[in-house]
């Protein structure tokens, strides 16, 4: 399928990025980040689907710094690519050592580069069908096994191997079920994916031995859409973000829950804290000492909140609210944690990279701007580990 062409909104003109794409990066990056142009989209010639507005990925070291000021941008192509990395591509969670993971949707394939080496890419081909949404690896030797999210169902995967074998998600866990993100239990061989099922289903969550194949099911009953699943740090724990049910009109709006799993002889829900915040919240991300942060997603009336929250104490606090942008639309992207400097980095149109520390308290740190030759605003953001 041919990609459209794009009219971009341009403001002003900006310098010259200095960085080649897919140069080897100044210094060890901890963060990988997007910055997207919310921009018009205008379809082809020939009437072709519309194109998505382009991406630039720039790396940053965890003290700040920019290790790569243009890594790898919409236009970037590299030898044996199949495809490139655009705005409507998925950015899996999970990253794995030494390496940036992209999902590509056309033609379906994971993407593995090395920011730092510039070594060459490594494709990973996946059988035609939907695209990649999502994946988390156990293991580090090669040949690791995964489990894969994509929008027409889920499967384990050996990398090595390029073969996806797919799981019967409909028959566990009901007609209409879809998987979303998926997040690994550390230190073990289990990962966690939030599902999409139909409204007269309770929220649930597949729990999938990514070496085995075995896979089971984790009902949420009074929660809903499921979709959000984020590792913990230090724990075999992985964190859930659900959907409530509304009480009363059906025009309320649902007050989203948080849920805990941990794994050990079997998985088993910790605690459960529901109304931490309007729905639809979204961009769960797991931290240390129990914390997790989420996006309260607003409207152009309503600011975004940015969230700490820890499930098993509730403790909840405000960390950001950023009203939207006339220009550039959503204030507040997805942001990151790193658990070397405990630091919670989360994209704001305003701020460009809002930063916090978490130690006794949380401590709102200096913001970081995009670099100056790039004119998008930040809209997600990857932890390196």
């Amino acid at each position: 399928m041919k990609r459209a062409f794009i009219l971009l909104l341009l403001t002003g003109c900006a310098p010259a990025c200095e960085d080649a794409p897919l140069a080897p990066a100044s210094a060890p990056p901890a963060f990988v980040v997007e910055l997207t142009e919310r921009g018009s989209l205008v379809g082809s010639a020939d009437g072709g689907a519309l194109a998505p507005p382009s991406s630039a990925l720039v790396l940053y070291t965890a003290e700040g710094a920019i290790a790569s000021d243009r890594w790898l941008d919409t236009r970037t192509r590299w030898e044996g690519a199949r495809g490139t990395f655009d705005a409507l591509d998925a950015l899996p969670w999970h990253q794995v050592p030494g390496r940036v993971t992209l999902a590509l949707a056309e033609p379906p394939s994971l993407v593995e580069l090395a920011p730092e080496s510039g070594a060459p890419p490594r494709n990973i081909a996946l059988p035609f069908g939907g695209a990649p949404l999502d994946w988390a690896m156990v293991g580090d030797a090669p040949g690791e096994a995964a489990v894969l999210s994509r929008t027409d169902g889920l499967g384990t995967m050996q990398p090595g191997s390029e073969t996806v074998r797919a799981i019967d998600l409909e028959g566990l866990a009901g007609e209409g079920t879809l998987p979303a993100r998926v997040a690994p239990f550390p230190g073990t061989s289990l990962v966690a994916v939030g599902l999409e099922r139909p409204e007269e289903l309770p929220g649930a969550v597949a729990i999938v031995d990514a070496e085995s194949g075995a896979v089971s099911l984790i009902e949420l009953t009074g929660l809903r859409s499921c979709t959000e699943v984020s590792a913990m740090v230090g724990a075999a724990q992985v964190a859930v973000l659900c959907a409530g049910e509304a009480d009363g009109a059906p025009s309320e709006r649902a007050e989203a829950g948080l849920v805990l799993l941990e794994a050990g002889e079997t998985v088993r829900v910790v605690t459960t804290r529901t109304g931490i915040a309007p729905a639809p919240t979204e961009a769960l991300v797991g931290m240390s000492f129990g914390w997790v942060a989420a996006l309260s997603r607003g409207s152009e009336g309503e600011p975004d909140r940015l969230l700490a929250v820890n499930p098993v104490s509730g403790a909840r606090v405000m960390l950001r609210a950023e009203l939207w942008s006339l220009r550039d639309g959503p204030a507040l992207g997805e942001g990151a944690f790193d658990p070397n400097t405990r630091e919670l980095w989360w994209p704001s149109v305003q701020l460009g990279i809002a930063r916090f520390r978490l130690g006794d308290d949380w401590e709102a740190l200096s913001p970081l701007r995009p670099p100056a030759c790039q004119r998008a605003p930040v809209r997600r953001l990857r932890h390196l580990p």
